[in-house]
């Protein structure tokens, strides 16, 4: 928590995999670093499934599909009847609601 705290206002990007992925330096030097991405993954999932339920369906499907699944703005945006910038944008609300979230806590 503290760490993330030092790190407020950096973007924490989201991967498929884990949700995101930050630099661990300063987390290493205390524990290794699969503790260190554990941790940050049960954080991460803690918090999205908080903040979930402050978003629409179509808005959370436009975020979890392109940030989590990787499928590309444009796709997402046929299958949901949106342009590729409403896409965008939905995925940037949902981001910057985690990250802070992420520095509340």
């Amino acid at each position: 928590m503290d760490y993330l705290r030092k790190q407020k206002g950096i973007p924490i990007p989201l991967d498929a995999t884990i949700l995101c992925e930050v630099s661990t330096n300063e987390v290493e030097k205390e524990r290794s670093s699969d503790d260190a991405r554990r941790d940050l993954q049960i954080l991460v999932s803690q918090t999205l499934g908080i903040i979930r339920q402050d978003f629409s369906d179509r808005t959370w499907n436009a975020f979890w599909r392109t940030a989590a699944m990787g499928e590309s703005t444009s796709q997402v945006g046929r299958d949901l009847g949106m342009s590729s910038a409403a896409v965008c944008m939905c995925r940037a609300r949902v981001l910057r609601r985690l990250r802070e979230t992420l520095a509340e806590s």
